[in-house]
């Protein structure tokens, strides 16, 4: 009788050790919603300041191509249109000359913004263009990245008719030739591999394999909002939804401090709340979801 008393003690203390984190995650979450504009200001300062440097300087061909790669980089998931604005002019610059690896650098952004907002076919035939025989090892990551991702895109698109397995399976393709020759360790490998296994099942151990290398990722980054988005998606799959709140939490807190407006997670969150009748909460993530796209 003790033993099982003491035992529902240290569940009861679980439990609330669980909601205390629960509310301090969503305390957070609203702080940073409330400093929005200033989040936002500061992003904008930041681009403001890399343009201002360039600026009324006479730049070479190759100081442009750079410029345009850092601003792109600033824009991902921030302002998709800005952000497609300055790689395009890379691949038109580069198009055609001998310096495939500047174009494979720029082609694979250029196809990720593409393949985002649904251009399949025009990323498609941007991949084309590159040959992935003659890149260099983190260059063919990237190439066999960006057509997992497109191929995943695709998918979504074709759920429920005869073309969405195809689409998975050569998204698992590619998967599978980042894991033979990315880093052990690095984040395209682990990213990867669990992406891989928990299309064929195990989600648990894709589940231990990020939950095991997110600390290793500073909070605010893309990647960090790109794995936990991911940990709450597998734990959905397997109907825990305290562990899918937590990450979705910890992802739409991410994408706040890093001005993330791929702001998926707290899309995600809403519905959560909605289908638990909280729909106070769900309508003010939504709102701000839709403020930020």
């Amino acid at each position: 009788m003790k033993y099982l008393w003491f035992t529902l003690l240290l569940l009861a203390q679980a439990t609330m050790a669980t909601a205390q984190e629960k509310e301090t995650l969503y305390k957070t979450l609203d702080s940073l919603i409330a400093n929005y504009d200033h989040q936002t200001a500061e992003k904008e300062l930041r681009i403001k300041t890399i343009k201002d440097r360039a600026s009324g300087i006479s730049l070479t061909p190759e100081q442009r191509l750079e410029l345009n790669i850092r601003l792109y980089d600033e824009y991902i998931a921030y302002k998709y249109d800005s952000a497609f604005h300055y790689i395009q002019q890379n691949v038109a610059l580069l198009r055609g000359t001998e310096n495939q690896d500047r174009f494979t650098a720029s082609a694979v952004r250029m196809a990720h913004i593409l393949s985002v907002t649904g251009l399949f076919n025009v990323a498609w035939e941007l991949m084309e263009e590159i040959n992935p025989e003659t890149l260099d090892v983190q260059q063919r990551v990237d190439y066999y990245t960006q057509q997992s991702e497109l191929n995943l895109y695709r998918s979504e698109m074709a759920q429920y008719t005869p073309f969405f397995s195809e689409f998975i399976s050569k998204a698992q393709y590619y998967r599978q030739l980042i894991i033979q020759i990315a880093p052990k360790g690095s984040f395209d490998y682990i990213f990867n591999q669990a992406t891989y296994i928990s299309e064929m099942g195990d989600d648990d151990k894709a589940i231990q394999m990020l939950e095991d290398y997110l600390p290793h990722i500073k909070r605010g980054t893309r990647t960090y909002g790109i794995i936990t988005s991911t940990l709450a998606y597998f734990y959905q799959r397997q109907q825990n939804q305290d562990k899918q709140e937590h990450y979705l939490l910890l992802s739409a807190i991410s994408d706040e401090i890093g001005a993330i407006r791929e702001n998926n997670s707290l899309r995600s969150l809403s519905e959560l709340l909605m289908a638990r009748g909280e729909s106070d909460n769900a309508y003010r993530y939504l709102f701000q979801s839709f403020r930020e796209a």
